[in-house]
């Protein structure tokens, strides 16, 4: 009969040291809290409507990517808006900084901005990959 209380003991010992290296998981309370203040700010992606609205005006919904023997692509079909410059690397979210690419040019800006492994986003969306 002394034999279950020891193994009982050092199960709990085992625990115990276990559980002091492990950072405590936040509560269901902390966690909506910090869900919250995450919508409420606006994304990082996020461009401003009327700089959507002067960009589509301007590019009439055409892909600008620039080919090599001169113009544009031209494209209209699942196109989307990119920034020139990443807002993840300083790019304003300014209608001097934001084009309509459609979605061959936009996965190549991603890649060539950010290298070939990026994941998430654009890239690795669900949407894009089963459209391939």
């Amino acid at each position: 009969m002394s034999d279950p209380p020891a193994t009982l003991s050092v199960m709990d010992t085992q625990a115990r040291d276990r559980s002091s290296r492990r950072p405590a998981l936040p509560t269901r309370v902390h966690r909506t809290a910090a869900l919250l203040a995450a919508l409420s700010e606006p994304p990082l992606a996020a461009i401003p409507a009327r700089v959507r609205r002067e960009v589509w005006r301007r590019d009439h919904g055409m892909c600008q990517w620039p080919l090599e023997e001169g113009g544009t692509c031209g494209s209209q079909g699942r196109s989307a808006l990119d920034p020139v410059e990443p807002r993840a690397l300083g790019g304003p979210p300014t209608a001097a900084n934001v084009r309509v690419l459609c979605d061959f040019h936009h996965d190549l800006a991603a890649r060539r901005a950010f290298g070939d492994g990026v994941e998430g986003g654009a890239i690795g969306s669900p949407r894009r990959r089963a459209a391939h």
